[in-house]
């Protein structure tokens, strides 16, 4: 991705808050910033594309993990990636607007790891949804 610099003048109580912030989600100012431009360009443009972001997580799945030997837990460490990277968890963020949208997109994700690895799934564990992304992940082993 191409990027450009600019430089904006900003109150000094707006930048120690959007400091502040972005060190409580785990990102820098800059990650911060162009999510909050990229969010509210998006609201301008159409909202982020559920569809969009499953078909990429999909292709990421199917790099990351061997369709034939993948971990049980794979549906949570696929969560926790995308806790972990700054641009998925934006994307994330985006879709997830509320609790009825983080609960169909969180499905939404669970299906497309099953999909993606021709998984079979098996019973469902809880998390704690504190510390994950999630309530609970299902299971999956190879088919």
């Amino acid at each position: 991705m191409q990027t450009v610099t600019k430089t904006l003048r900003l109150p000094v109580d707006l930048a120690e808050k959007g400091e502040l912030k972005a060190a409580e989600v785990g990102q820098t100012f800059n990650e911060l910033a162009i999510d909050a431009l990229q969010q509210w360009v998006g609201e301008m443009l159409g909202a982020e594309s559920e569809d969009d972001f499953l078909s990429e997580l999909s292709r990421l799945v199917r790099s990351w993990f061997d369709s034939h030997d993948f971990p049980p837990d794979v549906t949570l460490r696929v969560v926790r990636r995308i806790r972990s990277d700054a641009r998925l968890l934006s994307r994330y963020r985006r879709i997830a607007q509320d609790g009825r949208a983080r609960g169909k997109l969180h499905q939404s994700i669970g299906k497309t790891v099953k999909q993606a690895l021709n998984a079979t799934a098996g019973r469902s564990v809880k998390v704690d949804p504190a510390v994950e992304l999630i309530t609970s992940y299902t299971i999956l082993r190879p088919s």
